[in-house]
């Protein structure tokens, strides 16, 4: 039987670390899974749909930080059951586009330079703009009104809307994937933060100490697609990022 998260017939499970890893690893292959088929759409030249599937993608980049956050508090100790989940926003749209949102700050933190900058900036205005980003989300799959008129979703979702969302999905499941870590590395990061939370020198070290450390990011690489993208102003596919 289906176990309801309703709050009217509210069945309450705990969930332990291990099971916690599998949902992360499920959440990251669902976003490439997400990926690819959105990119079948747009090559198809299908780019409302192509739009939809992109956005889930990231949406399940955000939800891959929530479990994270969840494996690194069931070390601190702290009881990771559904109730849990809900609270953190696993199961609505707008919190798992705002954690992703929080993964490209962290790839982009890892560089520096102009582009980084700007980019950093963009993610902010994105931040800002998590519920006009779901209601054309909902606009590429529905007809909608605007101005008093009805639209279909091939009117309002353009070609150059698809680029820049799938360009969005790439890097935040690029900093996803770095994230996924062996269950004895997450409490190890557990522990540092633990001990650098009450002294902000430690704090700062220990966040440069990590993405050097855990988040496999192959710099060059991101480096090269910023400076590309920033160029032509278009998203990239290439294959090993």
């Amino acid at each position: 039987m289906r176990k309801t998260t309703h709050k009217k017939n509210y069945i309450l499970f705990k969930l332990k670390d291990t099971e916690l890893e599998a949902g992360f690893r499920l959440s990251i292959q669902n976003a490439e899974e997400l990926f690819e088929e959105a990119t079948l759409l747009k090559n198809a030249k299908r780019f409302a749909r192509a739009y939809t599937l992109f956005q889930l993608s990231i949406e399940e980049t955000g939800k891959g930080l929530i479990l994270f956050s969840s494996i690194s508090d069931y070390y601190q100790g702290v009881e990771i059951t559904n109730l849990y989940l809900e609270e953190k926003g696993f199961f609505k749209h707008n919190p798992k586009t705002l954690k992703s949102i929080i993964l490209e700050t962290i790839l982009l933190s890892t560089i520096d330079g102009k582009i980084s900058t700007l980019l950093k900036h963009e993610a902010m205005v994105d931040f800002m703009k998590v519920k006009e980003t779901d209601s054309d989300k909902n606009a590429s799959l529905y007809v909608s009104i605007e101005n008093q008129k009805f639209k279909s979703p091939s009117e309002v979702i353009s070609k150059e809307m698809v680029e820049e969302k799938k360009f969005k999905a790439l890097m935040r499941i690029h900093a996803i994937k770095g994230f996924f870590l062996p269950l004895s590395k997450i409490k190890e990061l557990t522990e540092l933060m633990n001990e650098a939370i009450n002294t902000p020198e430690k704090l700062e070290a220990m966040e440069k100490s990590v993405a050097e450390k855990f988040l496999d990011i192959d710099i060059d690489l991101l480096k090269n697609a910023l400076e590309y993208r920033a160029k032509n102003k278009v998203s990239l596919t290439f294959s090993n990022m």
